[in-house]
């Protein structure tokens, strides 16, 4: 395993684009070291890249991952809307990394392909935030539990496999790499016995609390979506709701109608939703525990 600390490296002087690739080039092995604030840090970032040669391949592959982790820490830390982060895009990413763990790497002629992980320095990206006048977050959030439901003419389903409502929520993705941290429980048959959809459908509280049981969530989103027929035309109605540990309605996240007027598109419909959901829910966690000043220390507001 190897690792990249950028203070070793300070006075090199490469182009701003090629900072890490400089750094990942000039490395040592040492030991593991888990980044200090785990905001910070981007994981598992997978790289496949081909170039004229393998080192071009290998600078080309750092690069765009560093790239790639800066944006996920900016969508992860910041709150949305702030004109003033796209400033952001303007620096030199490199700049802000603290250090580069690369898990695994093969590099061959004209291919590079690696596992990495990066963490970016906490004080000097606080400090490009404060500069910058952007308001941020940096605490996660226990478990939520996002429990779908589908309901048509043929039942209510949560645990089936292959149903497009269902299977959106289950596919998590680095999207969803936020602070806001969400869980989901595998279908199986004794989940199914032991939590039946109809009473998850109904809110049933012993149901949903059980359900937080079985995730180890503090909170549970139930997420219903089904097809209407009582008017003159069909309408597919989503609605996400939150729940305390206890299965206590705590409050209405999203609610959408839409008429099935032929030209819907459904798996488009369930995304879109599925954004608006975890950005609403994401910038609410942010906007009550966001980050204050005093003495340089943390100190984080009344949480969900």
């Amino acid at each position: 395993m190897e690792r990249v600390r950028t203070g070793v490296f300070a006075n090199m002087r490469c182009n701003s684009i090629f900072m890490a690739i400089c750094l990942a080039l000039s490395t040592s092995l040492v030991q593991a070291e888990t980044c200090t604030s785990p905001a910070f840090a981007v994981n598992g970032l997978q790289l496949d890249t081909t170039a004229v040669d393998g080192t071009l391949a290998r600078k080309k592959a750092l690069s765009q991952a560093t790239a790639d982790a800066f944006a996920i820490i900016k969508r992860r830390l910041l709150l949305p809307t702030q004109p003033a982060a796209d400033q952001l895009d303007e620096l030199a990413f490199a700049d802000f990394i603290d250090f580069i763990h690369i898990e695994s790497e093969t590099a061959l002629a004209q291919r590079y392909i690696a596992e990495i992980d990066i963490c970016f320095d906490p004080v000097r990206l606080r400090d490009q935030f404060i500069k910058s006048g952007l308001l941020w977050s940096e605490l996660f959030s226990s478990p939520v539990l996002l429990l779908p439901v589908w309901q048509d003419p043929s039942g209510i389903r949560v645990w089936t496999r292959n149903v497009a409502w269902l299977d959106v929520w289950r596919q998590m993705d680095a999207q969803d790499d936020q602070l806001l941290r969400f869980t989901i429980l595998t279908p199986d048959l004794a989940l199914e016995r032991r939590l039946p959809p109809e009473r998850i459908r109904n809110y049933d509280s012993s149901i949903l609390a059980l359900s937080a049981a079985a995730a180890g969530a503090q909170q549970i989103a139930v997420l219903f979506a089904g097809l209407e027929y009582t008017g003159d035309v069909p309408k597919l109605i989503m609605k996400a709701d939150l729940f305390d540990v206890d299965g206590k309605f705590l409050s209405e996240i999203s609610a959408v109608e839409t008429d099935m007027n032929g030209r819907t598109n459904m798996p488009e419909a369930f995304s879109y939703f599925r954004e608006d959901f975890i950005t609403t829910l994401s910038g609410i966690w942010q906007q009550k525990n966001l980050y204050t000043l005093e003495d340089r220390e943390i100190f984080m507001l009344n949480c969900l």
